[in-house]
């Protein structure tokens, strides 16, 4: 008996072998299906290439055949006109055709689907499996791939390509029709189908589609006979290997095939086509290795556990043997993939050679020894670089071989189609295409090799064939033009360089736009639509040409197709009819212009005999015109009855002069047939034969009767113009509108211009408009346009003297003649008078701006004034800065002075007036204005005699005597002379017509004369303008004549001003004759204590600086002050307040209501209280506008305290209600 640990022993040794054994099942498993897997997966990928390789070569073939412009002229020619030779020439080329691309059958069916020729080598092939697929190939102008399909005819599948026709290549208008060329499909795609690389019992490859809800076989079965488009499987079923790969799924599967039976498959769609690949092999054929090897293992694990407890050296022998029958079974199964991999690269029609991971080869299928001119025993070991020996096509040089890049990359290689020669061990050259791929885990990689020599050379063919239509354009007698799809020149012929005057110009390579950079849109729209496919034309369109111009042509455009069945660009057909359409154009309009004329003409044609004058045709419309029908018309003798009388003889004579002139056009007047006469113009022409003898007459009769009524008309209306123009009281001028010359002038004008008719009718216009001559001319121009009818000029007169006038003028005819019309008026008069008024009122503007500005400054100068006054009444006599602050109140004064000068300018300024006598202020005056020019100036007074008295200020007196000559100083040098003069003047309404400046009565005069340096035109219109002067900066304010001129307008008077550079300055002050009593001065202001009582006085002043100064002056006075600032705050403390007011003092001009309204306002709360009115304006000026009422108590800003006293103790002793 065992002991324990024997037990033991055995039992773990009996554990580790079923567990060993279970890995190796499953390890074992796993490798078998992988073998399987990977086996299955390159058949599958290998066939699919090839399908897809095959399927793309039926369709370039197709599209080669569809380029091909020998055969499409061939077969457009039969379609034309299928005659026998035309067929026999058809099937001979379609014989040649199916040997070169193996097809086994060729139809030729028009754009219907008709059948039109066949080679017929199949039994037969009904339209209605090919006709929509040859309308998807017109439409869509490519090749289309027709599925696999089976006839009623026929029990064996086949598959076509439809290729569509087009004139010219499919560079057409119209589509021909269509190639069907039926595939060999039973000499290559079902041989790959049924071929399998390794000898099988039960592996097979399948086709299967969706049709329905079943999935279809396209082609023979191994086990079923009959099966392709006989067997159809359910759907529904999805164990099926075939349905599963119709829902789509792929890659290695298991499942049942349709014999019901387990099979191992791999499933791949192939591209481009609605078929799927089922390859597939029976699981028990596949794993039967692996059934034997787990039945032995499975017996080698039984006896194991048997004979485990005997011994752990036999159960040791046993496990070895079982290891090493392992190991040769997987050697052996190693050696069945190796023969199967070997048997696909066998079948490979591309070259195939396996590396190592040393870039030494292992391998090489057949196909890769006849390339490479190496056998597989003499390869093997060798370096990849010896045996697949690569060169560059163009340069020679090696290239580095891809099984080598691939190894050191680790990814795929794959060069350029067109890169590579293959260098064979005997010498040959191969243009190859290469790809490389590595093996997983680093174990090599694989090279592929296919030799790509023939499509090479059908490249180079296509490209020849380029060639020789890139010439067979240039040269062609037609206009053509190709274009890729930028469009840009490939090609052009020299018709089409000469249709469009391109000559000499090398269009390749430029664009078609920038050729004709004018092409409407339309053009350019068209040309996109065929780069669509589309096909366009027209057989009469006008085209624009390189210098501008345009031509008429007919054009075609069409698209031209790469391999591939893509656009490549357009061939513009086309042909400049230019000639013929103006022809066409010309003709057509003759025939409706003749149609035209006898129809709808007013003229009658006829003819008549050249020898006998006799009638030989007339128009139908003779009866409209003279009421006669055509045969009375012809009747002889017809015409020479019915002249009139008085112009019969005339009209005989005229006939008679025919022969030798050849024409006559005479008028006279005729007979209708109701008995009217009308006017007829007669045209009548002489025709001649070649021989140049007379053969008939050609005649219109015009009815000119309306014509000479207007004429008539016409005369008597120009008589009476004229009898008008000559007559009329304005001036009137007859223009020639060519040179300017004056053809008629009135009586008026004589009168006006100074000179006689006759001397005017010699004369051009620019003799007398200033403008220059050329100035004119464009305005004759101008009104012969009918630009314009107004002018005003500036014309000379016989005595030189220059007027403004306005001009009316229009163009008119006169006795058949073009004639320019003037009527002109004199507005010198009127200029003058609105230059006057002009002004006038300007200096009216700048006086309201004067006395805007002197009421600002007359605030500022009170708040200065009153302040510096308080000051100096607190300052005692002795003390330093009392001189500092006198020296500044009388600057403030003086500044007071230049206010009231400005408010005299704007007669604001309030006055005094007396009665005054000239001569009497002018002697007063003379000592002052002696020392006010100085000694170096004569001053000569020479005062007239019988004075009318003038009311005025005799301080505003002062003033305009004293600016007066100071002006006149400062215009004349040392030693010159101002002349004063007074007397005196009457002006009557006559005198002020033209002067709206002067004023009708009697007038004192002041004149102040000098012989100074004068004024020009425009400093005399400014020297009344408020701060101009003409003086040196610093030297004068320019307010000076300014305060003359406000202060005379004040005064209601005017200023006279002569002057003129060099000659001195006259001004002539008028003032209105004072008719009435001596006006006594301003009474004088009796003393007042200022003593204000405590009263309480209420002050309204929007300046703070000024209510501040007022306050402080009333305080002073002994009054009580309650400030406001504004009407709001009086009217607040007048109802809220308990003091007793007994004076409110106010500003006039306030913000939100005037003095005025706030005075009566407070008089409504407080009917006791008197009241005060202050403002920088002139009183006068504020009852004239409203502001303030006549009689009302004011004071003028700035006022001094004791003026301010007064007038406070004035209103105080006013009884209570009094304004």
């Amino acid at each position: 008996m065992l002991s324990r640990w024997m037990q033991a022993g055995l039992v773990l040794t009996l554990l580790a072998v079923v567990a060993g054994g279970v890995w190796l099942y499953r390890a074992q498993a796993r490798a078998m299906r992988f073998e399987v897997e990977r086996e299955l997966t390159a058949i599958a990928r290998l066939k699919a290439y090839q399908i897809d390789e095959w399927r793309a070569d039926q369709l370039e073939d197709a599209a080669s055949l569809q380029q091909d412009p020998y055969l499409v002229r061939a077969i457009a020619a039969f379609l034309a006109a299928p005659t026998a030779e035309r067929r026999d020439d058809l099937h001979g080329r379609f014989r040649v055709l199916a040997r070169q691309h193996d097809i086994e059958d060729i139809l030729l069916v028009d754009t219907a689907g008709r059948m039109q020729l066949r080679l017929g080598s199949l039994p037969g092939h009904p339209e209605e499996w090919y006709q929509p697929v040859v309308h998807q190939a017109l439409a869509g102008r490519r090749p289309v791939f027709l599925d696999l399909h089976r006839g009623p005819l026929s029990d064996i599948p086949h598959s076509a390509t439809v290729a569509p026709l087009f004139d010219e290549a499919g560079r057409g208008q119209q589509p021909l029709g269509c190639l069907v060329l039926v595939n060999g499909d039973s000499r290559f795609l079902f041989p790959l189908l049924q071929v399998w690389p390794t000898p099988s019992r039960t592996a097979e490859t399948l086709l299967v589609r969706r049709d329905g809800d079943h999935a279809l076989f396209l082609a023979a079965t191994r086990h079923r006979a009959n099966a392709a488009f006989n067997l159809r499987l359910p759907l529904s079923d999805d164990r099926l290997v075939s349905v599963q790969a119709v829902q789509g799924r792929t890659g290695y599967v298991h499942g049942l095939d349709y014999r019901g039976v387990e099979v191992a498959a791999v499933l791949l769609p192939i591209d481009n086509t609605p078929w799927l690949m089922v390859v597939k092999i029976d699981r028990d054929e596949a794993f039967a290795d692996w059934r034997l090897r787990s039945t032995l293992l499975l017996a080698l694990l039984g006896t194991l556990a048997a004979l485990v407890a005997i011994g752990g050296v036999v159960l040791w022998q046993r496990q070895e043997k079982a290891h090493f029958r392992a190991l040769y079974q997987a050697e052996a199964a190693t050696r069945a993939a190796l023969e199967h991999r070997g048997a696909i690269l066998e079948a490979v029609g591309d070259g195939v050679v396996a590396v190592n991971a040393e870039g030494r080869v292992d391998l090489l299928n057949p196909a890769a020894n006849a390339l490479t001119g190496w056998s597989g025993d003499k390869a093997r070991g060798r370096l990849v670089e010896e045996v697949v020996d690569l060169v560059d096509t163009v340069t020679d040089a090696p290239l580095p071989n891809p099984a080598r890049t691939a190894l050191s990359t680790g990814g795929p290689v794959t060069p350029p189609d067109d890169q590579a020669t293959l260098k064979a061990r005997n010498g040959d050259r191969f243009q190859v295409a290469v790809a490389a791929t590595p093996l997983p885990g680093g174990g090599g990689a694989v090279l592929a090799i296919r030799d790509m020599t023939q499509s090479s050379r059908l490249r180079a063919a296509m490209r020849q064939e380029r060639r020789i239509l890139k010439l067979f354009v240039e040269h062609a007698p037609a206009s053509i033009a190709m274009f890729d799809r930028e469009m840009r020149y490939l090609a052009v012929s020299r018709r089409f360089l000469t249709d469009h005057q391109l000559e000499g110009r090398d269009l390749i390579g430029q664009c078609h736009y920038d050729v004709f950079p004018d092409l409407p849109e339309r053009w350019r729209d068209a040309n996109q639509r065929c780069l669509q496919g589309a096909v366009e034309g027209g057989s009469e369109d006008l085209w624009p040409r390189a210098d501008g111009r345009s031509d008429w042509v007919r054009w075609a455009i069409h698209p031209w197709y790469e391999i591939g069945n893509q656009v490549g660009g357009l061939v513009l057909f086309s042909e400049v009819i230019t000639a013929r359409k103006e022809a066409e154009l010309a003709l057509e309009a003759s025939r409706r212009q003749l149609a035209h004329l006898f129809t709808v003409s007013p003229a009658v044609i006829y003819a008549l005999r050249a020898d006998s004058l006799e009638p030989t045709w007339v128009s139908p419309n003779v009866i409209d015109l003279l009421g006669y029908t055509v045969a009375e018309v012809l009747e002889p003798d017809w015409w020479v009855e019915h002249l009139h009388a008085g112009d019969r003889e005339r009209a005989l004579v005229d006939m008679e002069t025919l022969t030798a002139a050849g024409r006559v056009s005479h008028e006279y007047r005729f007979h209708r047939k109701d008995g009217s006469l009308l006017w007829v113009l007669d045209d009548l022409r002489l025709v001649r034969d070649e021989s140049g003898q007379p053969t008939e007459l050609i005649g219109a009769w015009t009815d000119i009767t309306h014509r000479r009524e207007a004429e008539a008309a016409l005369k008597r209306s120009e008589a009476k113009f004229r009898s008008l123009f000559q007559r009329h009281a304005a001036v009137k001028l007859l223009l020639d509108p060519d040179d300017g010359r004056i053809l008629e002038a009135n009586a008026a004008a004589a009168a006006f211009y100074g000179w006689s008719r006759e001397e005017l009718q010699r004369m051009r216009i620019d003799q007398i408009n200033t403008l220059p001559p050329h100035q004119v001319r464009a305005e004759l121009f101008r009104v012969c346009n009918q630009e314009r009818i107004y002018f005003e000029f500036r014309h000379r007169r016989a005595d030189g003297s220059i007027r403004d006038v306005a001009v009316y003028s229009s163009a008119m005819e006169l006795e058949g003649r073009p004639v320019i019309h003037s009527i002109v008026h004199d507005i010198t008069e009127f200029r003058q008078l609105e230059e006057q008024l002009r002004q006038a009122q300007k200096m009216e503007s700048i006086g309201r701006l004067a006395g805007g500005v002197a009421h600002d400054f007359n605030n500022m100068l009170a708040v200065i004034l009153g302040y510096t006054q308080l000051v100096l009444d607190r300052t005692p006599a002795d003390d330093p800065s009392r001189e500092d602050l006198e020296e500044v109140l009388h600057a403030a004064e003086h500044s007071v002075g230049i206010t009231r000068q400005l408010l005299a300018f704007a007669r604001q300024q309030p006055v005094s007036p007396e009665v005054i006598d000239l001569n009497t202020a002018v002697d007063g005056l003379l000592k002052m204005l002696g020392r006010l020019i100085g000694e170096g100036v004569r001053l000569v007074w020479r005062p007239g005699a019988d004075l009318w008295p003038v009311s005025m200020d005799p301080a505003q007196f002062d003033q305009v005597l004293a600016n007066l000559c100071i002006n006149a100083r400062d215009a004349v040098a040392t030693g010159g002379t101002i002349t004063i003069e007074t007397g005196r003047a009457h002006y009557g309404p006559e005198d002020c017509a033209n002067r709206p400046d002067r004023l009708p009565g009697d007038f004192a005069v002041l004149t102040v004369r000098d012989d100074g340096c004068g004024m020009d035109r425009v400093t005399r219109e400014r020297i009344f303008e408020p701060f101009f002067t003409t003086k040196p900066l610093g030297e004068g304010t320019g307010l000076g004549l300014a305060m003359v001129y406000g202060t005379v307008r004040q005064n209601r008077g005017f200023i006279e001003v002569e002057s003129g550079p060099g000659e001195g300055t006259v001004f002539r002050i008028h003032l209105p004759r004072h008719a009435g009593e001596a006006v006594a001065g301003n009474a004088t202001e009796v003393a007042v204590t200022p003593d204000g009582g405590g009263r309480t006085v209420l002050v309204v002043e929007d300046d703070p600086l000024l209510l501040g100064l007022v306050r402080q002056m009333l305080g002073k006075l002994d009054y009580t002050v309650c400030a406001a600032d504004s009407p709001a705050a009086a009217l607040a403390l007048a109802a809220h307040q308990d003091h007793d007011f007994a004076v409110l003092l106010t500003d006039v001009v306030l913000p939100e209501m005037d003095g005025r309204d706030l005075a009566e306002r407070i008089r409504a709360l407080r009917p006791s209280i008197r009241v005060v009115f202050m403002s920088g304006y002139a009183p006068g000026l504020l009852t004239d506008r409203g502001v303030l009422a006549p009689g009302a108590a004011f004071l003028q800003k700035p006022f001094p305290i004791d003026q301010l006293a007064r007038r406070l103790r004035q209103v105080l002793d006013t009884p209570a209600g009094s304004p």
